[in-house]
């Protein structure tokens, strides 16, 4: 590269350490928009809780909306074969219609194979190359 470097090329763009999800205490241009309400949490991580697959189905306590969608999801992952199934699953109407993109595909090229040594048969000269003045 003409003895010039790429930019992260052994520093990765990308930050590996955790942020913390606890609001600091003083109330300045971090915390701005979210100074009113008494939790501790920011706003970014409460946003990520909320839309994050949870499984709450054994959990004690007076719950009255327990989010289960995730239960699923995350049964899958302590059993890596019921993830492969359902992988080999969504990916089944992909290789039917490939497969019948290839037998369409060979059927053509050997169709038009076909008709033009068809073609080239059929224009065979009768007068033996000779022309008639």
């Amino acid at each position: 590269m003409y003895g010039t470097s790429v930019p992260y090329a052994k520093k990765s763009l990308v930050d590996s350490g955790c942020i913390s999800c606890k609001e600091p205490s003083e109330v300045d241009y971090q915390n701005y928009w979210d100074q009113q309400d008494e939790d501790e949490v920011t706003e970014m991580c409460a946003d990520l809780y909320e839309v994050a697959g949870k499984c709450e189905q054994d959990l004690s306590g007076y719950m009255p909306y327990r989010n289960n969608m995730g239960c699923g999801f995350i049964s899958s992952l302590k059993n890596p074969s019921l993830l492969a199934k359902s992988a080999n699953a969504a990916n089944m109407p992909a290789k039917v219609f490939a497969g019948i993109f290839a037998v369409t595909t060979v059927a053509l090229a050997a169709l038009s194979a076909y008709l033009w040594k068809k073609s080239r048969r059929q224009d065979v000269s009768l007068t033996g190359g000779n022309t008639l003045a």
